[in-house]
């Protein structure tokens, strides 16, 4: 199932050390998000599915 994941969405799967790598990643990714919000740089989100 996860495998079929990267069909339907731009998805990647990966492997983390350990937990306080995997809370870095998380972090770095929510700020990502949290700023291309801000700047209006995110694609419209598509409510038709």
């Amino acid at each position: 199932m996860i495998g079929s994941v990267t069909r339907r969405w731009e998805t990647a799967v990966r492997s983390y050390a350990d937990r306080e790598e995997l809370l870095h990643e998380i972090k770095l990714f929510v700020v990502d998000v949290m700023n291309r919000e801000f700047a209006g740089d995110l694609p419209q989100l598509d409510e038709s599915g």
